[in-house]
């Protein structure tokens, strides 16, 4: 992207103050013009005092969500944690004193046409400054009405597709922001996470076979390839590869396959919490010796209220979640105080903190209209949420996992992976954010 709206020293320390002394590390900014800001918890309510100077009233935040439909239970989350963040702000000023407004449509089962149409809506009627979303199966084509409209766009759609348009044409979509990484390093994630189980003598392995199960769309396909070429790299060999169609009504087909030649390992990529719930409640009545794998979905609190003590055992993983820590747990509990439910592993997290980027980049710009300015301001980003670290690869401004691409935890977002004990979530990688430790689930014990 050819930046014409570089900042200035003036603008750097204007921003210093939105931001909080404490949240830029001014030394080394200063010298590369602010190349790197850092938002901290205390800085929320210093958006307050910013230095606007636009004409407009309001800042309109439009969303497009799954509210109805086979992903309502993500889209609730994606829409609560959207307007805890904006409800935060508002209560403490708003941004320079200009209230912020969060415009949601149903985007349903998320068909192409229904995502469109919604987006030519907060575009065209609803005059929206930012669209944040959380996740769209059929994301892409929405990719040119931002464009041409030339707002900023984020979204956690956590796949290579949405990151390629973007790294082979900066000038042209210099405006969409992806808040997490991309889907191939839920492969690369687990294949070193087994390593770690095997090496320490965690887990034997009864076989180096893998079976694995994927949801028929691209993202879920790309993980179980990806996880498929760095299992085969250890010596594992695929006896079963399924390609299901959500919902699935019935399990027992591919579990019959499973019981007729046991693997060491299904990993499944199926991120449907009541597919998931149904499949390990038949599995567990007359379980394999293998590890259980499901991608994402226990993240859903459905999925454990559907399958209950039979979840005790699995393993799942997310490259974007809401951390156990200090910073996370008060939000939690704001969050329970707020909607009367726990919150999810990742949705209501993630477009809560890239709401806060998003402001937090406003701020700092002093206009919601000067889009160029926003934009670059949040490239250039490195935001402590909920989430843990998110920031933009400037190739693509995706982000990137800790510990896989980079060993510093301040700078990648940790790519966590969780096991169900006694119907909780114990994260039992990466360190230091770990709650508990690896045990063999029930049918292997």
């Amino acid at each position: 992207m050819s930046d014409s709206k570089r900042l200035s020293r003036r603008e750097l320390l204007r921003s210093a103050a939105v931001a909080g002394v404490g949240g830029l590390v001014l030394g080394g900014l200063l010298a590369r013009q602010a190349s790197r800001m850092v938002a901290t918890p205390a800085q929320q309510a210093n958006l307050a005092g910013a230095q606007m100077k636009t004409k407009v009233d309001k800042i309109r935040i439009g969303a497009s969500l799954p509210l109805t439909g086979w992903g309502a239970g993500d889209g609730t989350e994606m829409q609560r944690g959207l307007q805890m963040a904006i409800d935060e702000v508002n209560a403490q000023g708003g941004v320079g004193g200009i209230p912020v407004e969060l415009v949601v449509l149903d985007v349903e089962e998320m068909p192409a046409e229904k995502m469109l149409s919604n987006f030519q809506r907060l575009i065209e009627v609803e005059k929206v400054h930012a669209i944040i979303v959380g996740y769209h199966v059929s994301s892409g084509p929405e990719f040119d009405l931002v464009a041409q409209a030339k707002i900023p766009y984020m979204h956690v759609n956590t796949t290579e597709a949405s990151a390629k348009p973007v790294r082979e044409n900066r000038d042209k979509y210099w405006m969409i922001f992806q808040g997490d990484p991309t889907e191939v390093w839920y492969g690369i994630g687990f294949a070193a996470y087994m390593d770690q189980l095997i090496e320490s003598g965690q887990w034997k392995p009864y076989n180096k076979k893998l079976t694995l199960i994927t949801s028929d769309n691209p993202y879920s396909i790309s993980i179980a390839d990806t996880f498929k070429a760095e299992a085969e790299k250890r010596g594992w060999t695929v006896n079963i590869y399924e390609r299901v169609v959500v919902p699935v009504a019935d399990w027992g087909p591919t579990l019959a396959k499973i019981r007729k030649d046991p693997p060491g390992l299904i990993f499944i990529t199926d991120y449907a919490p009541s597919d998931l719930a149904l499949f390990t409640k038949e599995f567990v009545k007359d379980p394999t010796p293998s590890l259980l794998y499901q991608q994402y979905g226990p993240s859903i609190p459905e999925y454990l209220e559907m399958a209950g003590d039979a979840a005790n055992g699995v393993i799942w993983s997310t490259v974007i979640g809401i951390l156990p820590d200090s910073y996370a747990e008060p939000w939690k509990q704001r969050y329970r105080q707020k909607f009367g439910a726990e919150p999810g592993g990742a949705n209501a997290g993630s477009l809560y903190d890239m709401t806060n980027v998003y402001l937090r980049a406003v701020a700092m710009a002093g206009d919601p209209t000067d889009t160029r300015k926003v934009c670059s301001i949040m490239e250039n980003i490195i935001h402590r949420g909920v989430c843990g670290t998110m920031a933009f690869d400037k190739s693509d401004l995706s982000g990137r996992p800790y510990p896989e691409y980079t060993k510093d935890p301040s700078l990648g977002m940790p790519h966590l992976t969780y096991q169900i004990q006694n119907k909780k979530h114990v994260l039992v990688s990466p360190e230091p954010y770990t709650t508990g430790q690896f045990k063999l689930p029930p049918w292997l014990a």
